[in-house]
């Protein structure tokens, strides 16, 4: 007996993966992009931070403020730009994940 099984749905599904690990790596090479940026942002601000206070850290450390203080003060500066910075990132991409999923999967 002579037949012939075609399998347009497997050619479909090999195609829909291969998509699948383009978008993937895409995603992720934007995610990274995005982490440097925000790197550079808190770094930037701390650095303008440092730089105008520099004078007061210096009166700091004459009236005798130990160098552990110091460093442990500008850390807790440091968490008050970088965390609340995340949970606003957070809050929103969260918000936008609602948003788009009702977006895509939104019943007929």
């Amino acid at each position: 007996s002579n037949f012939t099984i075609s399998e347009p749905l497997a050619n479909q599904f090999r195609l829909t993966s291969k998509l699948e690990s383009i978008l993937e790596s895409n995603f992720m090479i934007c995610i990274i992009f995005l982490i440097i940026l925000a790197s550079m942002l808190v770094f930037s601000l701390m650095l303008s931070d440092v730089d105008g206070k520099t004078y007061e850290y210096g009166m700091l450390r004459a009236l005798g403020f130990k160098k552990p203080y110091l460093v442990s003060m500008i850390t807790i500066s440091s968490f008050s730009f970088s965390v609340p910075g995340c949970v606003g990132g957070i809050i929103v991409a969260f918000s936008m994940n609602i948003l788009l999923r009702e977006a895509i999967f939104m019943e007929a």
